[in-house]
Order: structure tokens, then C-alpha cells, then sequence
């Protein structure tokens, strides 16, 4: 009998999402599509959803062992978080 094993889910696509929606939401705003020119919606979800999730994405990944995947999604986080 084998004991039993825990498997864990790929954070690395939450991390991939929550970079493309923060980028594409600022590509629009740099587009100004919608005639939108104030950057709440971009601060926001660059804030919370990128930057968390990234963070968490990151931390996640070091728990499962993948120490490169770790420091690319937290310097992922630092580099592209606008404030």
C-alpha cells in the first residue's frame, strides 16, 4: 500500500493572468480606448490583483520547491507594480 501523496496545483497561470490583465488594462488605458484617461481602474487592478496575486503566486511556488519560478514571479511583482 502506498501512502498517500498531496498534490498541489500550478500557480504559475494565475501568476501569468493576473500579469496579462494588469497589462492589458494599462495598454488600454495608454490607448485611451473608451476615451478613459484616468488610471483608477489600472492602479487598482495593478494593486490588488496583480500585485497580490503575483506575491502569492510567488510564495506558493517556493512552498512547492520551484525556487526560480519563486523569484521570477516576486521580481515579476516589484518590477511591474506601478506604485
Amino acid at each position: 500500500m502506498h501512502p498517500y501523496q498531496r498534490t498541489y496545483g500550478n500557480p504559475v497561470p494565475l501568476g501569468m493572468l493576473a500579469y496579462g490583465a494588469g497589462i492589458l488594462c494599462s495598454s488600454l488605458l495608454t490607448l485611451h480606448a473608451g476615451s478613459v484617461y484616468t488610471p483608477n481602474l489600472v492602479l487598482v487592478l495593478a494593486t490588488f490583483y496583480g500585485g497580490i496575486s503575483e506575491t502569492l503566486v510567488g510564495m506558493w511556488e517556493m512552498f512547492l520547491g520551484n525556487t526560480f519560478s519563486a523569484c521570477v514571479k516576486s521580481l515579476v511583482d516589484v518590477t511591474s507594480n506601478p506604485s
